[in-house]
């Protein structure tokens, strides 16, 4: 399996977070890329203008909680790469997206 984990390299996390959409079968364009301390956020917009936001990190802002679809990068962790792509798939199903 493919992993998706975002890169120091700006345009290296674009391309991995394009690659992850079009994986999902959602149509998107980039919007803009986020690096802060608590990680990198890719931020997308579909054909019916709704954020989609794919990142390595949680989210806990209510408003963008409510407006945004979140996605996630795969984790790295000691143990290896934790796949967040099924994951992924059933948030866009629960959305019936």
């Amino acid at each position: 399996m493919k992993t998706y984990t975002p890169s120091v390299n700006y345009s290296e996390s674009i391309e991995t977070a394009k690659e992850l959409l079009k994986d999902l079968g959602v149509d998107a364009y980039f919007a803009s890329i986020s690096v802060t301390n608590y990680g990198t956020s890719v931020y997308f917009y579909d054909a019916n203008d709704v954020k989609i936001r794919v990142s390595d990190h949680s989210v806990t802002n209510v408003y963008r909680l409510q407006n945004e679809i979140h996605l996630y990068f795969d984790e790295k962790t000691l143990s290896g790469v934790v796949s967040k792509f099924e994951s992924n798939k059933r948030t866009l199903a629960l959305i019936n997206y």
